[in-house]
């Protein structure tokens, strides 16, 4: 379940009465932040601000930190990744996360309800090719203190 169906359906049911104000709130206390241990804070609302949720800095975490985050991210999360983690990271959080799969390139770890499969489609005859680029025309240079210089890096100057 996405983070906006729960809230949904938490607003539901304190509409429909099953649901005290009170209970939702203090289930609402855990959907923006939610502390693992003393090492992280989980961004739960992040999902809601941008449309992905929370990703795991690896680099400098010890695996069982990243899999400690990585349990909390799973429960509300259909796709949980750690990135800047390396081969032999990778290999021990496979040891306790059997389904997490690693792409070496990115170093990124990552668990979905469906393995991932990344791609790039090739172009095909019948689509579309980018038209091409052209060098972006040049500025002229700004004079130190000139009344343009300030307006153009600092918009409107009072």
């Amino acid at each position: 379940m996405t983070q906006p169906e729960a809230i949904r359906n938490l607003l539901d049911a304190v509409a429909q009465g099953s649901l005290s104000p009170d209970a939702a709130l203090e289930k609402l206390r855990h959907f923006d932040f939610e502390p693992v241990s003393d090492f992280a804070n989980i961004d739960h609302h992040r999902s809601l601000r941008t449309g992905f949720p929370e990703v795991i800095w690896g680099q400098d975490k010890t695996p069982d930190q990243i899999i400690q985050i990585m349990g909390a991210l799973r429960l509300k999360n259909p796709v949980v990744m750690a990135t800047r983690i390396d081969a032999a990271v990778a290999q021990q959080l496979q040891e306790k996360i059997p389904e997490l799969q690693y792409f070496a390139t990115a170093r990124i770890g990552a668990i979905a309800h469906s393995p991932l499969h990344p791609t790039i489609p090739a172009p095909s005859p019948s689509s579309p090719q980018a038209p091409p680029t052209s060098p972006l025309p040049k500025k002229p240079p700004l004079l130190p203190n000139s009344a343009a210089s300030k307006s153009s890096a600092f918009g409107m100057w009072a």
